[in-house]
């Protein structure tokens, strides 16, 4: 089959071959009618312009060569992808080489694409130094833009991601989780990206950790060396490794599980880049995320601006933000009660935003009514005047966590009836996010009845409505809301799938309060922190309800699969266990009105805590003042506090 010629399309148009050719190469106005006729036959007839001839008579190939050190680096095909997009945007090809991390064949590949003509460069140098040569001599031909890694200064137009960012806010966030021991694995050599992550560390490690920077081992940006390297470190006994990329992030994370560490309990571990799927780390991967799109799209800009005949100005050097994306590997660390009793306190002294709080739970409307007693089974008690609240395990500790400081995402659903109205109103006002809250035709929205006796005790019946409807999409469809959570907080008034399922993609501390009880409940796996009461304990082992504070601890260790355990015990405060240690909080002296909502707002008030860096036990004590606010008031979310009023009250009782 011949190719289509001009003179085809020309005759097929009516027009002439001057006009067809006009229009097709967009070089003068033609009229709307005869663009529309010419393009209408070209496609027809299937004509496709000579590149080739285009070339030689524009002098222009169309084409961008692109130098990377090493296409097996995970980073570089994301980046590859997003400069080819940009490029081809502007109707440009792309023309790849890979140097095998070796100046000499990069400088070997250089020579190779302006033999082939290529119309501009873009270059992601092996070496800082020993690259440099190749690059000054290419960029004196044609347009060139370094990317990702630099050459020294005044070589040529230049993007990239702002390395010591990237670092300051990895450094920050493991500070304010409590590490102190933080190592460095890297790369050796003189590459700019290198050189600057380690050159960033080493200055926010003196200005942040109390001995300086740890233990620095540099070799290569490999997964092999992050194993090695992890060896390596271990005898300095760090609570936390910094890795210059990915790769070693997860040849670290490897090791450190082969030597029966674990990651994050024992050691943080970081990355950088956010190459794909570290969210499938195990832990997920906390990491620095490259604006990869916009790296690209600002070199495409800048090659644009070159080639357009601005050629000769002041080179441009273009550094773009970085993000912290954090997950599993580095959430705060749930201290033993041992090691908490003499620890200093471990926030960092400037956080960097709101704490965020991811809750998957069951919004009820609560109809609370006032009884001298509760009845026993065939008994009718006559109660006082029913008041109607918004409540639900999982709405009262949403709202606990916003109104103490946390910026609160909530996943569940409502009915379609007059009750969702309110729930969906009463969560909002608090600042909750209830973008994943989702209408469920046909189904009520759950309910609570709840009686309160003169002592502030209360018996709860749930009629869970939609509630029984969350369920894994509705967790996957908030996928990354779950991810970006420091902590994420479940319950049992939605599906045992549902909560599985936030569990499995949770990116930080998982806190699991298994109520209402269920016997022989299991829960979630990847909990970090489970918070049951006496009765949920007892459904949780098939014990009888333990009454004395050793029961309590007999009961718990025969819980298993939880980092931590902290059995609430109302009046007598709450008791943590992890490992072989345990510790009694005692709880603050109120006079109680209505306990309805202490256990929730614990929980509400724990989850800020430990996101925030708190030791275990500092972050118990604070949720117990909270609970102890809670039960001085009547109803459930009408009586959860403020961050002021905990803090105003502990320090009158402390």
């Amino acid at each position: 089959m011949t190719d289509v010629t001009l003179r085809e399309v020309a005759r097929a148009s009516g027009c002439s071959v001057a006009t067809v050719s006009r229009v097709l190469a967009g070089t003068r106005p033609v009229g709307a009618e005869t663009a529309r006729r010419v393009r209408e036959a070209a496609e027809e007839l299937g004509y496709r312009p000579n590149q080739v001839a285009r070339a030689l008579r524009s002098r222009s190939t169309g084409t961008v060569g692109l130098v990377l050190p090493q296409i097996t680096n995970p980073f570089f095909p994301s980046l590859v992808r997003e400069v080819e997009h940009a490029l081809h945007a502007e109707g440009r090809a792309v023309l790849l080489a890979d140097c095998d991390d070796d100046p000499e064949i990069e400088a070997a590949r250089i020579a190779d694409l302006l033999d082939r003509q290529v119309d501009a460069l873009l270059v992601i140098p092996v070496d800082g130094k020993r690259s440099r040569a190749a690059v000054e001599k290419a960029a004196a031909h044609v347009p060139l833009v370094l990317l990702d890694r630099g050459c020294g200064p005044g070589v040529a137009d230049s993007v990239a991601t702002d390395n010591a960012t990237g670092m300051a806010l990895v450094m920050d966030h493991l500070v304010a989780t409590g590490r102190r021991r933080v190592c460095f694995v890297g790369a050796a050599g003189t590459g700019s990206a290198a050189a600057e992550r380690l050159a960033a560390y080493e200055a926010e490690a003196g200005a942040l950790l109390p001995r300086g920077s740890g233990q620095i081992e540099l070799g290569d940006f490999s997964l092999e060396w992050g194993r090695t390297a992890a060896e390596r470190i271990l005898p300095s006994r760090p609570d936390a490794v910094v890795c210059a990329n990915d790769l070693l992030a997860v040849g670290v994370l490897q090791r450190l599980r082969q030597l029966g560490r674990d990651v994050p309990g024992d050691i943080a571990v970081t990355g950088f880049d956010d190459i794909p799927m570290m969210d499938l780390a195990d832990p997920a991967l906390t990491t620095v995320r490259q604006p990869v799109r916009a790296l690209a799209a600002e070199a495409v800009h800048l090659l644009g601006h070159r080639l357009a005949g601005q050629n000769d100005g002041p080179r441009r050097s273009v550094r773009l933000a970085p993000e912290l994306v954090v997950r599993a590997s580095s959430a705060p660390r749930v201290s033993s009660a041992e090691d908490t009793r003499g620890a200093l306190d471990a926030q960092h002294p400037h956080p960097r935003g709101r704490t965020v709080i991811a809750v998957v739970g069951s919004l009820n409307l609560d109809l609370v009514a006032p009884v001298p007693r509760h009845p026993v089974p065939g008994e009718t008690v006559l109660g006082g005047d029913m008041a109607q609240h918004p409540g639900g395990k999982g709405a009262n500790q949403a709202v606990a966590a916003a109104r103490l400081g946390g910026n609160v995402s909530f996943v569940g659903r409502v009915g379609e009836d007059d009750a969702a109205d309110v729930m969906l109103d009463a969560v909002r006002s608090e600042g909750v996010d209830v973008t994943h809250i989702t209408r469920t035709p046909g189904v009520a929205t759950g309910r609570a009845l709840i009686a309160v006796d003169p002592a502030g005790e209360n018996t709860i019946i749930v009629s869970p409505g939609a509630n029984a409807r969350v369920s894994t999409a509705d967790c996957e469809a908030a996928a990354d809301v779950l991810r970006k959570a420091a902590v994420t907080v479940l319950q049992q008034e939605v599906p045992d799938e549902a909560n599985h399922a936030a569990a499995r993609l949770a990116g930080g501390i998982v806190l699991h309060n298994p109520a209402p009880a269920v016997a022989g409940a299991v829960p979630p796996p990847h909990v970090d922190v489970l918070v049951p009461n006496r009765t949920e304990l007892a459904a949780l082992t098939g014990t009888p309800v333990p009454e004395t504070i050793d029961e309590v601890v007999a009961a718990a260790r025969k819980l298993t699969g939880a980092g931590a355990v902290i059995v609430t015990l109302g009046g007598d405060g709450v008791l943590l266990l992890e490992g072989a240690s345990h510790l009694h909080v005692p709880a603050f002296s109120v006079r109680p009105v209505d306990t309805t909502a202490a256990g929730d707002s614990f929980c509400g008030a724990l989850a800020v805590a430990l996101a925030e860096g708190r030791t275990l036990e500092r972050s118990a004590r604070w949720a117990c003042a909270a609970a102890a606010i809670s039960t001085t008031r009547a109803g459930a979310q009408p009586s959860l506090t403020r961050r002021d009023e905990v803090e105003a009250f502990l320090a009158k009782n402390s």
